[in-house]
């Protein structure tokens, strides 16, 4: 791939310089008097001119928030120009600009191939949230995951997830990349499979449903062709009514059967390869990260002067709450206290809904939306062309 072109300087503005062509211009105000000023003496300033700052004065900004605001953006790091070369992390992702993530977690080349997707396939966002708050924010997408994918592993497949990542963009060190990749480190230690992973992170050639992620895919097999006839591919985005709208075309989502198509083997949805029904355990703590995710959503789109500080501290709870394995329950509330980012204020929401079921503020929130609990599976009101659901909009299909 093409390195990304690095941004040019920019060049200085020539009017930043005065030029007259007027070779006598220093003489377009009246002569000085003979016998000028006296030697060390200070210019006398033109009338309605400002008096120069003293070395080392700050600079007045009128106290006003605007030139506070000002000085510092100025002041703000600039991130990180996107890698030019093909680089490796500390984990073990390649980074190959300008738009393509990979890792090989211990897979083998073979010529059957068991395709996947990510999002809204293996995994889900454990929060609830569009886009995942954290690394840890995911969870299996249905309750045997893990063994149906060492089912295929020990059949002779080659286990390979093929995902778009919109949001990194070019930015392949870059936060977004960083959350992507730690989910996918998390996941698969957890499910305990040998796999290659790919991610696409622009809209080009190797973006779903373009062939070019399966094509690179080729090139890491070791020299084994694939067997499309015993190959498939897995995914959500089939072109069915309930799944998420497509941003372009306005209709159900079919990247995933239209990228099967193009790379020639069997497509299959998720559902006809895991157990249907969404994954068990920890339901109870699931439900109350729910709740802190929601109201930092509500809160981040309410504009109000103090609604962004909420939405903040809220997602902080969100993120305190997935670090903690056991189920929360009355009796260990001072445990959930002591966690950063958990506040007596949070608490109180958590005792309020195990206690009654349900949290009162939330209730009216969204009382005054018109509508209850947001359920899976069905379109938003707000976006008619958006994502079915929070979980499946994470890869920017």
């Amino acid at each position: 791939p093409t390195p990304a072109a690095m941004p040019r300087k920019k060049e200085q503005d020539l009017d930043d310089f005065v030029v007259s062509d007027d070779d006598d211009s220093d003489m377009d105000s009246p002569p000085a008097k003979k016998g000028g000023p006296k030697s060390g003496a200070k210019p006398t300033p033109k009338a309605g001119a400002k008096a120069a700052p003293k070395a080392g004065a700050k600079r007045d900004t009128g106290g006003t928030k605007e030139a506070d605001a000002d000085t510092a953006k100025a002041k703000k790091p600039k991130p990180a120009p996107p890698p030019k070369d093909t680089t490796v992390d500390e984990n073990g992702w390649t980074m190959d600009p300008p738009s393509l993530i990979y890792k090989d977690f211990g897979s083998k080349p073979s010529k059957k191939i068991a395709g996947f997707d990510l999002d809204g396939t293996l995994v889900e966002t454990k929060s609830g949230a569009q886009f995942p708050v954290s690394a840890n924010d995911w969870k299996f997408a249905f309750a045997d995951v893990p063994q149906v994918l060492k089912k295929f592993h020990e059949d002779g497949y080659r286990i390979v997830i093929f995902t778009n990542q919109g949001g990194i963009k070019k930015a392949l060190a870059g936060a977004a990349a960083s959350t992507a990749k730690g989910k996918v480190d998390g996941a698969l230690s957890k499910a305990g499979v040998p796999a290659l992973v790919l991610m696409a992170t622009l809209k080009d050639e190797l973006r779903k449903p373009g062939r070019g992620m399966w094509e690179r895919m080729v090139s890491m097999n070791g020299g084994v062709e694939p067997d499309l006839a015993s190959s498939f591919y897995c995914g959500d985005a089939a072109g069915r009514p309930t799944d998420f709208m497509d941003r372009e075309t306005g209709a159900p989502a079919d990247t995933d059967k239209r990228f099967a198509g193009a790379v020639g083997v069997a497509f299959k949805e998720p559902e006809s390869v895991f157990t249907k029904g969404q994954a068990a355990g920890g339901e109870g703590n699931d439900a109350i990260i729910g709740i802190f995710s929601e109201l930092a959503e509500h809160f981040k789109t309410s504009g109000g002067d103090k609604d962004g500080f909420k939405a903040a501290a809220y997602r902080k709870v969100v993120e305190a709450l997935m670090t903690f394995e056991p189920k929360i329950t009355e009796g260990n509330l001072k445990q959930v206290l002591a966690l950063k980012g958990v506040g007596k204020g949070s608490l109180g929401i958590i005792e309020e809904y195990l206690k009654t079921g349900k949290v009162a503020d939330l209730e009216a929130i969204r009382e005054a939306k018109g509508g209850g609990a947001p359920k899976a599976g069905t379109a938003s009101k707000e976006q008619p062309t958006g994502p079915k659901n929070a979980n499946a909009a994470v890869a920017f299909k």
